[in-house]
């Protein structure tokens, strides 16, 4: 039954692609939209620095430390959704955030340990990517209907 593996392989996760990504999309929005209101905490930038990736990609790492409560926790989120930065933008992201800066992060009430620095993020990209990559295994089982396998 040659429709199966087509089917397996290719339909199904053209399928689940985008309506993954959009879920995952869903997430991120209301999470940006909660921390908004999420008690903000005086933090201390622990470390601050640029990592490179071999393929010549680029993104800020900032480490913070935080208490709450008595208790301390640390945290390298920035925003909540993560993407490959431009230099000039990785050089932004040091210059707000350099090593030993008292800061203010927002963490979630309910979950202490998890902190942002900035509840923001751009969702576009991952609905994108989902739609994208739905898109590419619908052509290959488009093609592969045609081609007879």
């Amino acid at each position: 039954m040659p429709g199966l593996p087509i089917l397996l392989f290719a339909v199904i996760p053209g399928v689940l692609a985008p309506i993954l990504t959009f879920w995952m999309a869903s997430r991120a929005e209301a999470k940006i939209r909660a921390a908004r209101h999420w008690p903000i905490v005086r933090a201390r930038i622990v470390e601050s620095r640029i990592n490179r990736n071999s393929k010549g990609g680029r993104w800020a790492t900032v480490r913070y430390a935080y208490e709450v409560q008595g208790a301390q926790h640390q945290s390298t989120r920035l925003s909540f959704v993560q993407t490959n930065l431009t230099g000039e933008q990785a050089d932004a992201v040091l210059t707000r955030y350099p090593s030993g800066a008292e800061i203010e992060a927002r963490y979630d009430p309910d979950k202490p340990g998890y902190a942002v620095l900035e509840p923001t993020g751009d969702v576009r990209t991952l609905r994108f990517a989902g739609v994208f990559v739905g898109a590419a295994f619908l052509v290959v089982a488009v093609i592969l209907v045609f081609a007879g396998a």
